[in-house]
């Protein structure tokens, strides 16, 4: 039996459990006796709600509207392609709105940065990889307007080339994956007119016709904040420039069986409005994002060895009456290294990883406190299947994270493993355990037979 207990703030939420409400608790599972999946959940689910000081207050948006299919039956999560168009009305006395954006790459999208462009895959044997190249954006549109967009973390699943990497410790976002904001308030005089208008959440990729493979999950919400006087908010946008689509940039070379291709991408968005409210008061909007991301790959000895290393990073920044209301800054560096063994003692393959998520947050009040994360992972493995014995696989993980935001709260925590054994483990800041203890640990056996299935980029390793 493995219990996992998986912790969340919903202080953002707050305002869904101000009234009678169903909650449903989706934990989707595959049973596969041949890969060994034949276990099954149980589940206990449960809320803890604080009472805020009076002194302190507590902010909270006046209503949130749901980003998804709407279902009442289960998780409200949907599939792009095609893309997510949910219909919402805001009330008529908006000041504020503020979106919340969940995307999840999978199947062939879940490695979508060893992905290469459809004009290059022809270079390469047959099957090393999928196509429609290795940008992703996420985009929030309204009535077919961009509004916001976002460079997807790239999340490293729990069976990502050698599951043994991430036992016991998952890669960040795996089990609580990062989310993206845009600031809608400059498009509120549209979406409080009182008509029904189309909120759209899509993925896009760096290719002619913008198409993606299957498939991405999305969903999010909108968060809105009322004036108090009760009546119609007016105002106009007085700036639009928002290119629908990012500059995308490929070249690449082919010499002797190796191939190398670079994929640049750079987008940027800037929207001002006036917003008046019903009780008089009247706000300058603006709202700006940039982003940018190159990603190298490269295959060689006939792409049994393979590299991709990319980059994303950007700004968004909101401001009302000069004042910031929303501003994420972030970095996504990643690198993986692959490459393939068939020898007369076996065959199997090997990985490196070395990626990072570094992020500023500045969220709106009613979404929560300022925040700085970093996270940075070296790991590495490899999975041997002998002619003559049991699969062999080994690995190795170094981590360093760290947390502080501006409440004072602080955090760190430097974590290494070797074969699924946690072999150094060391903590500090004011909000750490104040019962733990630094540790250092034997290492685990190298052969590892247990070792969960694996999920690989491309059909050809499948």
């Amino acid at each position: 039996m493995v219990i996992v207990e998986a912790l969340k703030d919903l202080s953002s939420y707050l305002p869904l459990f101000t009234t009678p409400g169903r909650v449903i608790v989706d934990l989707n599972n595959v049973v596969d006796p041949a890969h060994g999946l034949d276990g099954e959940y149980d589940v206990t689910f449960s809320v803890t709600i604080y009472a805020s000081p009076k002194k302190q207050g507590g902010s909270r948006s006046d209503g949130i509207i749901a980003l998804g299919t709407l279902s009442k039956e289960q998780a409200g999560y949907a599939g792009v392609p095609p893309m997510l168009n949910t219909t919402v009305k805001l009330p008529r006395n908006t000041i504020e709105a503020y979106a919340e954006i969940y995307a999840s790459g999978n199947a062939q999208e879940e490695f979508w940065y060893f992905n290469a462009p459809d004009s290059w895959l022809p270079a390469l044997p047959k099957d090393t990889t999928y196509g429609k190249g290795s940008f992703r954006e996420v985009q929030l549109l309204v009535d077919g307007q961009l509004a916001g967009f976002a460079s997807p973390y790239p999340v490293l699943f729990t069976g990502a080339n050698v599951p043994l990497i991430w036992r016991p410790v998952a890669a960040y976002g795996a089990f609580d994956q990062p989310t993206y904001k845009v600031d809608l308030t400059p498009f509120v005089p549209l979406l409080s007119d009182g008509k029904n208008h189309t909120v759209t959440i899509n993925v896009v990729s760096s290719e002619p016709d913008h198409t993606i493979l299957g498939n991405w999950w999305v969903s999010g919400n909108i968060q809105v904040i009322l004036d108090p006087s009760g009546k119609p908010t007016n105002g106009l946008i007085t700036k639009y420039i928002a290119p629908p689509y990012a500059n995308s940039r490929i070249s690449g070379t082919k010499n002797h069986g190796d191939v190398n291709i670079t994929l640049a991408a750079d987008h940027a968005l800037h929207v001002e409005a006036l917003i008046t409210s019903g009780s008089g008061t009247t706000s300058t909007v603006t709202w700006k994002q940039s982003s940018s991301f190159v990603n190298h790959q490269s295959y060689r000895d006939n792409a049994t060895r393979q590299i991709s290393t990319q980059v994303a990073s950007g700004r968004s920044l909101s401001t009302h009456n000069g004042a910031v209301k929303l501003d994420d800054d972030f970095s996504w560096p990643l690198s993986v290294h692959f490459w393939t063994v068939d020898n007369d003692d076996g065959s199997g393959w090997g990985t490196i990883f070395d990626h990072g998520y570094i992020r500023s947050e500045v969220l709106p009040t009613v979404m929560g406190a300022k925040t700085d994360i970093s996270y940075h992972r070296r790991a590495e493995g490899s999975r041997f299947m002998p002619n003559d014995g049991p699969r062999i696989n080994s690995a190795t993980s170094n981590l360093t994270f760290s947390y502080r935001d501006n409440k004072g709260h602080t955090y760190w925590r430097t974590l290494k493993s070797d074969n699924g054994t946690v072999t150094q483990d060391k903590q500090g800041g004011n909000i750490a355990n104040a019962r733990h203890q630094s540790c250092i640990f034997t290492a685990a056996a190298v052969d590892v037979t247990d070792d969960g299935v694996a999920r690989l980029h491309g059909s050809r390793y499948q």
